[in-house]
Formats: C-alpha cells, sequence, structure tokens
C-alpha cells in the first residue's frame, strides 16, 4: 500500500519527546488515502497511548494532502531529547530500542507493513499484535486470524443484500463461473479488495469445480444416498460394526471438501475457503456471503 505523506513538528517541552512520538506513530506507517478512519481519528489515540497529552496536539491538513501535527508548548523544563524544535519529515519512522521496558520500541515499521499484508488488518491492530506476540511474526499472525474469527462471528446475523453478480471466463472460453457474493452495503461492493475477492472465488470454482456452496446447502437425501453408499462400501463393511459410523462421517468429511466451496483448500494455502472469507468479513468489517455460483465446462452434459 502506499505511504500517506505526513509531516510532523514537535516541541520538546513538557516531556514530550521525539523517542514518545516516534513510537506513538510507529503504527501509522502504511497508511493508506482509502482508509475508513481518518488519519486525525489515529493520530490522537495514538498519542495517547504513548502518554503524550492528546489536547497539546493541533492537526491540520498539508498542502500535499498529508497531516501536520503541532505539539505546543508547555511550560516546564525541556526534556533531554534535544533543541526546543524536532522536525521528522516523511519517511520510515523507527522508534528506538534504548528503552527496552516500551515493547512498541523494538517494533519495525517493516514488520507492521509485512503483517498489514499478510492479514490485511488494520495497522494499529497490526502494531498491537506484535507488540503482544514480542514481535512473533507467527504468534502475531495466529492472533488477528483468532481475532478475525470473534468478529466475524459478531456480524454474521447482520443482513447482506448488496454485492456483486460477477463472470469469470477461464483462458482458452473452455469454463466458466457465474457467481453472486454479498455484502452490506454498496460502498464496500465497490472497493477493489471486495472485487478481489469475489474474482478470487470465481477462480476457485473454476479451478476445483465444487457443486455447492456449503454443507447446509446439499439436499438431505443426497447427503443419505452418499452415507449409504460410503457405508455399504466393502472396506468399511470389514470393520467392526461398533466403528463403522465413525469411519463413515470422516469419509463424508473428506467428501464435504470435494464438493461444498468453503470446505475447500484455497489455492495451495492451509487455509479453507471459509477462513479467506472469515477473513475478510473481519477487515473489510462487513458481513459477506457467498450466496450462489454455477459453473460452465463446454461439452458438459446437460
Amino acid at each position: 500500500g502506499r505511504v500517506t505523506p505526513m509531516i510532523l513538528y514537535l516541541d520538546c517541552a513538557g516531556g514530550i519527546s521525539g523517542d514518545m512520538l516516534a513510537a506513538a506513530l510507529l503504527g501509522l506507517l502504511g497508511a493508506r488515502p482509502d482508509d475508513r478512519a481518518p488519519l486525525d481519528g489515529l493520530v490522537r489515540p495514538a498519542l495517547a497511548a504513548a502518554g503524550v497529552d492528546p489536547r497539546l496536539v493541533t492537526l491540520e491538513q498539508t498542502r500535499r494532502g498529508g497531516l501536520a501535527a503541532h505539539l505546543r508548548r508547555t511550560r516546564g523544563p525541556a526534556t533531554s531529547a534535544g533543541p526546543a524544535t524536532t522536525r521528522t519529515a516523511r519517511g520510515p519512522v523507527c522508534a528506538p530500542t534504548n528503552d527496552r521496558s516500551t515493547t512498541s520500541m523494538a517494533i519495525t515499521a517493516e514488520a507492521v507493513k509485512e503483517l498489514r499484508e499478510r492479514t490485511g488488518a488494520g495497522m494499529m491492530d497490526c502494531k498491537r499484535a506484535l507488540e503482544e506476540s514480542g514481535g512473533d511474526m507467527d504468534k502475531a499472525v495466529a492472533q488477528l486470524r483468532e481475532k478475525g474469527l470473534a468478529a466475524a462471528a459478531k456480524k454474521a446475523g447482520r443482513d447482506a443484500r448488496e454485492g456483486l453478480i460477477s463472470s469469470y471466463i477461464h483462458t482458452g472460453g473452455r469454463v466458466g463461473v457465474l457467481i453472486e457474493v454479498n455484502c452490506e452495503t454498496d460502498f464496500v461492493a465497490r472497493t477493489d479488495e471486495f472485487q478481489k475477492l469475489v474474482r478470487d472465488l470465481s477462480m476457485q470454482i473454476a479451478g476445483l469445480a465444487p457443486t455447492y456452496v456449503d454443507t447446509d446447502r446439499i439436499p438431505e437425501d443426497v447427503v443419505a444416498a452418499k452415507k449409504a453408499v460410503l457405508l455399504a462400501d466393502e472396506s468399511v463393511q470389514s470393520k467392526p460394526e461398533a466403528i463403522r459410523e465413525k469411519i463413515v462421517d470422516g469419509q463424508l468429511a473428506k467428501w464435504y471438501k470435494e464438493v461444498c466451496l468453503l470446505e475447500q483448500p484455497f489455492r495451495d494455502e492451509d487455509r479453507t475457503v471459509r477462513a479467506l472469507v472469515t477473513e475478510k468479513i473481519a477487515t473489510i468489517g462487513e458481513n459477506i456471503r457467498v450466496r450462489r455460483f454455477t459453473r460452465f465446462a463446454l461439452g458438459e452434459e446437460m
């Protein structure tokens, strides 16, 4: 993502130091102009978290579209941070690590950016996850995914009637997909992130040919017929009767991964399509539902 230009003017007096401001603004790196939260809504909480009184801060828009933060002088002895005014131009801001008592001092801008690219989470969430995990990237990813599951569960009951009906034709024109994916607002439906999700789902359907969206969409008679076939198989019948049901349940779960879109592994990754959609619900902030799809293959039987 693009980094929003930012110019900061800091008066180092009244206990406010350049190091404190650098730590506070570390989470802002990677901010994009299309982020929903306005920059001033991110700056003030970040300053407060670093111990800077937000009431001393005056924010104004710059001519280049960035944000200028002016910290007003306060009475009291100047800190040891240096002269009265310190200017920090846009570019990588990395807080010093000489104060080991502050976890955020050890978190680099590159780490925040990498975590955001891997999870799609907000920059402040990424910074906080890295702090709580002690800088361990894998633990931070797992933590954000767990939070994403909780956030998605809260949004699951919301009505989703907006979205996109999209088509995908595979190279050569032998396979095509029509898909409807719903979200809550037309605004989200027009975003690049949502449209990319719809395209990824279309390509998944074209490549792995699922029949149903989810397990609850499979007709009961189809499940019963499949279960009867599996139970009648010689390899199952040769097992003790007490464990046959468990064996069939395991085989059904494997079958679901073949015929249900949300149960399939997403590409060659270690997550399912359901996990992908769940993560997008958490990052986009709206309920998302794959409503229906149809896959066409040239020459297939009607």
